[in-house]
């Protein structure tokens, strides 16, 4: 299964607000699921990251609940990828810093789904990602 997953920051009239966007396709590109909500909890001073993490989060339960466990995840945000993967040296790719990236990865190690990340450009035309931005940005506006 393929899965794109965004995340969007908004700010109007100095309020902030962070979206998050999925969606879920089979091998021909068929949308399986896709969802999109708001973030109103904490970390939303990480804008657009908490986003990108809590839509990876969302998609990576809908399916261990579907039982789909194995999955490739294409995001825009590299972080998604580097917090998780461990180098040759056994040392992670990017360090988790905070309470939000360091959850982030005891989440994904945790799941039972089997992840393979692929980074592409945002904002490059490509369908899939540019949907799940549109969605993100929804999200946001809720």
């Amino acid at each position: 299964m393929k899965i794109y997953t965004d995340g969007s920051y908004l700010e109007e009239e100095g309020y902030p607000r962070v979206g998050w966007g999925y969606v879920i396709l089979d091998d021909m590109d068929n949308i399986i699921h896709e969802d999109y909500g708001q973030i109103t909890e904490d970390y939303i001073h990480s804008r657009n990251i908490t986003g990108e993490i809590k839509a990876v989060v969302k998609a990576l339960i809908y399916c261990e609940e579907h039982r789909i466990y194995d999955v490739t995840i294409y995001h825009d945000y590299t972080g998604l990828k580097h917090w998780v993967t461990k180098k040759e040296d056994g040392n992670y790719e990017w360090q988790a810093k905070n309470d939000l990236t360091l959850g982030y990865r005891v989440f994904v190690e945790s799941s039972p789904v089997n992840v393979t990340f692929v980074k592409v450009k945002g904002h490059s035309k490509d369908k899939w990602n540019d949907y799940v931005d549109e969605l993100a940005k929804r999200g946001s506006k809720l």
